[in-house]
């Protein structure tokens, strides 16, 4: 108990600089043990598409809550179709239940469908917290009317929500430059379709899009990507295409909006990028 009393003092404390986040604060009182995905190089942290066939490698992160040190007593992985069908579950290994442990997980997809990964962690009182993330496995597009390979560059206005004694960003103009983008033009149908596979940044997905004359037109082009305000947030983006081609380059232009998050202390900074265009040039890739 003077654990806890301790660790609410902590928090009244950073109170008085930052506005504090209501999930925080209730993990705090119910004392749940934290978890989550680590970013790293490799490795799924975010929603996401990928080509069928690739391992989808996770590293969580996780420990005691730091009010009541219970220590912990299981991390489990479970992986779900698009039905709810349980394709895996399985527990990891805690090296220290009574610190902070990085553990891997990995699952091989092997049908086109969308994944809901779960990950949980629980301790020695009973108390459980776990992160979801979705991925979208997408049959490789087979290179049918030329692979393009380029960037593209994202003018909107972000509106931030208020975090005291912090910069509030009211529909103010931000450039997210140098997305990188790779389009793999498939068969065409006789109704004018294209089937498209889609990588940006690091997410891969087969999209169906409207083909006529040189011109392609995608929507729906889901993708994460940073903005750095006074912090680095992480934002989802959709973003709809429209790309012209002339002798070998493809022209882009389009729309983009997004929503995303980061933690501040004990706040939570939620920013939206509306009203979004979209320009880049892509090169046609020779092989």
């Amino acid at each position: 108990m003077k654990k806890l009393f301790f660790a609410l003092a902590c928090v009244i404390g950073l109170m008085t600089f930052t506005s504090c986040d209501p999930d925080f604060m209730q993990d705090l009182l119910e004392q749940k043990p934290e978890i989550e995905l680590v970013e790293a190089e490799g490795y799924i942290w975010h929603n996401i598409g990928v080509r069928l066939g690739t391992e989808l490698n996770f590293q969580v992160k996780v420990a005691p809550n730091s009010g009541s040190m219970s220590e912990l007593t299981d991390v489990d992985f479970t992986v779900k179709d698009l039905n709810g069908n349980v394709l895996i579950s399985e527990s990891g290994n805690l090296e220290d239940p009574t610190d902070e442990n990085i553990v891997e997980f990995s699952y091989e997809p092997t049908a086109i469908s969308t994944y809901t990964c779960t990950f949980t962690v629980t301790d020695a009182a009973g108390k459980s917290k776990e992160v979801n993330v979705v991925v979208i496995c997408s049959e490789p597009v087979e290179n049918v009317n030329g692979m393009y390979n380029g960037t593209l560059n994202m003018t909107g206005y972000v509106t931030t929500n208020e975090i005291a004694n912090q910069e509030v960003y009211d529909h103010e103009e931000v450039t997210v430059t140098d997305v990188p983008v790779t389009l793999t033009l498939g068969e065409i149908d006789e109704d004018g379709n294209i089937l498209v596979g889609v990588e940006v940044e690091d997410t891969y997905v087969a999209i169906l899009g409207a083909m006529e004359e040189s011109t392609v037109t995608l929507n729906g082009i889901y993708f994460f990507s940073a903005i750095n305000l006074f912090v680095r947030v992480n934002v989802e983006f959709n973003v709809n295409i429209v790309g012209v081609i002339d002798n070998g380059v493809m022209t882009l232009s389009g729309t983009a909006a997004g929503e995303g998050e980061a933690q501040v202390l004990t706040a939570k900074l939620e920013a939206t990028f509306e009203d979004g265009t979209v320009e880049g040039t892509l090169e046609e890739v020779v092989e």
